[in-house]
């Protein structure tokens, strides 16, 4: 027979055990980014509800762009909103593509329902792109060699395999 102590502490570390397991194992949103090779991986940990940001310079118009996107129903990313200093080929401007505003030169489409699984890219050497989450910037060049075709996706990840992947991670990483 167990005396009161040994079962309130056999139970105590149970739960500890417990707790410990479920916070390791419960998935997380994880914003994704990962080479075609899948030996270069960047995660960022996402806030429920949070959106992140995509920011390149434009190929043709030469000026910076900003496209915002949220998160719905778990796995699948929504471009809400666009941002651009430049009017001219390759950027939206149509009534049917949103609501345009022009705020002194910075032209910001709204009213977007765009849905996407999944966003490709190339990582270019000669204009910037980098993502935002929470005023921080991180640019792909500084995770991805040039000319890397790169898939940014919403996954699931538990926060034990975030600590494990950050741990083992030699180029890119958690951040």
């Amino acid at each position: 027979m167990l005396s009161s102590k040994t079962w309130l502490k056999a139970v105590s570390t149970s739960l500890t055990i417990i707790v410990i397991a479920g916070v390791l194992l419960f998935p997380l949103p994880v914003l994704e980014v990962k080479d075609n090779s899948a030996n270069q991986v960047l995660l960022i940990p996402l806030a429920r509800g949070e959106g992140f940001s995509l920011e390149y310079v434009h190929s043709v118009q030469k000026c910076p762009v900003t496209e915002n996107f949220g998160i719905i129903s778990g796995d699948s990313i929504k471009l809400v909103s666009t941002t651009y200093q430049s009017l001219g080929v390759g950027l939206p401007f149509l009534p049917s593509e949103g609501q345009l505003v022009n705020n002194q030169g910075t032209f910001e489409l709204t009213g977007l329902n765009r849905v996407f699984r999944e966003i490709r890219l190339a990582v270019m050497p000669v204009t910037y792109q980098g993502l935002i989450y929470k005023d921080q910037s991180y640019a792909l060049s500084d995770y991805f060699s040039p000319g890397s075709l790169v898939t940014i996706r919403v996954r699931s990840y538990s926060p034990g395999y975030l600590i494990w992947h950050k741990i083992t991670a030699h180029k890119g990483g958690i951040l």
